[in-house]
């Protein structure tokens, strides 16, 4: 029953008995994954931390971006974008420079074809990148935060696994 006797018991009403009702909690300096993060706190300091707590190297470039290892090895940038609202998380792969430009492309377009996550593109003669965007619009869990940078891991060997035929990624 509730502390007020004027108010009704609404959570015995809408949950079954037994049941844990969610619980929002507030920004902290150290969030634990599976915390939410208020959007106002969502920055490259906050994310730092995180990275670290979940035993992932990490280090700070310039500004709002971290350069952060993921468990397969594979390096990335993490930039965060507090006036949009929205994490880049962004790798680069050397193409072989004997590669003809038409494969390098059409490596990126069979990649962009399908793969719906990750874009991909030539970002110079001897460069694919890789990125996703994630929005914090309203903020968000540690957790996606992580499996955001897992995701892109993941899809970008993949793809490259999959999709170069003709060998244009060193």
């Amino acid at each position: 029953m509730s502390s007020d006797a004027s108010l009704p018991d609404t959570a015995s009403a809408i949950e079954p008995a037994g049941a844990i009702a969610p619980v929002l909690i507030a920004p902290r300096v150290n969030a634990a994954v599976g915390e939410f993060i208020h959007e106002e706190a969502l920055n490259a300091d906050l994310l730092l931390r995180l990275f670290r707590q979940a035993f992932m190297p990490v280090e700070s470039l310039s500004g709002q971006a971290l350069l952060v290892t993921a468990e397969s090895g594979m390096r990335l940038s993490v930039t965060v974008d507090t006036d949009r609202k929205h994490l880049v998380l962004r790798t680069r792969y050397t193409l072989r420079p004997e590669a003809e430009m038409a494969a390098k492309l059409d490596f990126a377009h069979r990649a962009n074809v399908g793969v719906i996550a990750v874009r991909f593109a030539i970002a110079s003669p001897g460069t694919l990148q890789a990125d996703f965007t994630m929005s914090f619009k309203g903020g968000a869990v540690t957790l996606q935060i992580m499996e955001a940078v897992r995701l892109l891991s993941v899809v970008v060997r993949g793809t490259i696994r999959d999709q170069d035929k003709d060998g244009v990624v060193s």
